[in-house]
């Protein structure tokens, strides 16, 4: 949050069936303080007005019932109850009636109410994971609010709804030891999918952090704290370097000048980041740790690894077939040309108009986008995240690697997306040459680059 911005207070909205169910299977308890405290960390200017739960919480914890037996929530209902008083907040009973869905729609209502009623009140706090609550949070941010998502676990809320938030936040990052208080009673935890494990999230956050400092720097500005970790909210709403296993931004910045991605120094009290030559393109064409190489090339089975390696990119793009080398370079082509002419545009609008240049059966507008979208993610294109339409419709702004590259990098991505979806598969080089349509060495060097 930027120092000179003052918002004068706020509203917390909990869906109380939603983080009684969640947190409960993950044996964590129902602590209402905790968010606060995470609140009062982010927001100097803390002033919540109007403080909320809805749903029906003896209905909820029933629920959680069939997932942690009877005898592990014996007093729930009480406990909860009493935390809602203790931190003043007023609970909505919404009891489910014939509608389960009672509690989201009494939620929403007041929002708008809110909204309109209290112009005072500039953020809106949710507490759940339900997607259901997209479109509120788009009204909302239409109507001016600032909206901070709070969702029970990294992993298990809808990417979409934490895009849609101007910020998010996980209930379960909350209790870092997945401690459980002495409330008169213990709730197991169950058996649940792992979060993303912390390396990952790490490289996530490196990537990140470099385009984050690419866009800072394109606007003619330097690259400091202040500007960085506001942006890297931006383009991922829930960013917490604590999910890293990470204290801050600049342990995170500290840690991509290890891995030779940027370099840090002190700037007085903030810190400052400036790219390494060859980084963005770097970080998106290859993984940031050294792979573990698949298992050794066979070339005895050069017939059936053509056959599986052109099946699996038809399936992995969704079309009906692979386009060849010679496909790839009229079509990179045209859209050299009309990316010149267009510019910025969002990547399926980029599609079509190629598509329609075109005019070809071999080139419809999905395999256009396809293809675009692959160098897209090969890092081929300037992009500005703010106006993205999703994660998988950028606006694009220009592209960042020479025409010459594009299938080059095109090649790359899909060799990367290949050994990340089928490690157990051989890479033989003379398949993949054949079915890209590309010089064996082209491969060699792709898969050289992208292992290290």
């Amino acid at each position: 949050m930027t120092p000179d911005k003052k918002i004068e207070s706020m509203a917390l909205l909990i869906d109380i069936e939603n983080l009684i169910v969640g947190a409960g299977k993950l044996g964590l308890p129902i602590d209402i303080s905790r968010v606060f405290g995470k609140l009062r960390e982010e927001y100097s200017d803390l002033s919540i007005r109007v403080r909320r739960a809805y749903g029906d919480i003896y209905a909820a914890v029933k629920m959680l019932q069939r997932h942690v037996g009877e005898e592990n929530t014996k007093g729930l209902h009480a406990a909860i109850r009493a935390n809602l008083g203790e931190n003043l907040v007023q609970i909505a009973d919404t009891p489910y009636l014939k509608s389960k869905n009672s509690a989201d729609m009494w939620l929403a209502v007041d929002a708008l109410s809110l909204a309109h009623a209290m112009p005072g009140i500039q953020r809106f706090v949710i507490v759940s994971s339900d997607r259901d609550y997209i479109p509120l949070i788009l009204k909302l941010r239409e109507l001016g609010r600032e909206v901070v998502g709070f969702g029970i676990r990294s992993g298990d809320v809808n990417p979409l709804y934490v895009k849609a938030c101007d910020s998010f936040y996980y209930y379960s990052a909350l209790f870092p030891a997945k401690e459980t208080e002495a409330d008169e009673r213990e709730v197991i935890a169950l058996p649940v999918e792992e979060p993303e494990d912390t390396d990952s999230v790490r490289e996530t956050y490196m990537r990140l952090l470099v385009e984050a400092t690419r866009i800072v720097n394109q606007q003619g500005k330097p690259a400091n704290g202040g500007r960085l970790v506001p942006m890297m909210k931006q383009m991922r709403p829930d960013y917490d370097p604590t999910l890293a296993g990470l204290n801050s931004s600049r342990d995170l910045a500290k840690l991509a000048e290890q891995r030779g991605l940027v370099r840090c120094r002190a700037a007085g009290m903030d810190f400052e980041v400036t790219l390494v030559e060859g980084t963005a393109v770097a970080m998106e064409l290859g993984p940031l740790r050294v792979e573990r190489r698949p298992p050794p090339l066979d070339s005895s089975n050069l017939e059936s690894c053509v056959s599986a390696y052109r099946q699996f990119f038809r399936e992995k793009l969704a079309i009906e077939e692979f386009p060849d080398a010679h496909v790839r370079a009229e079509i990179f082509g045209v859209a050299e040309g009309v990316l010149a002419r267009v510019a910025p545009i969002h990547l399926d609008d980029l599609s079509r108009r190629i598509a329609d240049e075109i005019q070809a059966s071999y080139a419809p507008q999905k395999t256009v986008f396809k293809l675009l979208y692959g160098l897209y993610r090969g890092g081929a294109f300037s992009y500005d995240p703010s106006a993205a339409r999703s994660s998988y419709n950028p606006f694009v702004t220009g592209h960042v690697i020479d025409r010459s590259a594009w299938d080059e990098c095109f090649v790359r991505n899909s060799l990367r997306v290949l050994s990340k979806d089928k490690p157990d598969w051989p890479i033989v080089d003379l398949a993949l040459a054949e079915v890209m349509g590309v010089p064996t060495e082209q491969i060699k060097d792709a898969l050289e680059k992208l292992w290290g």
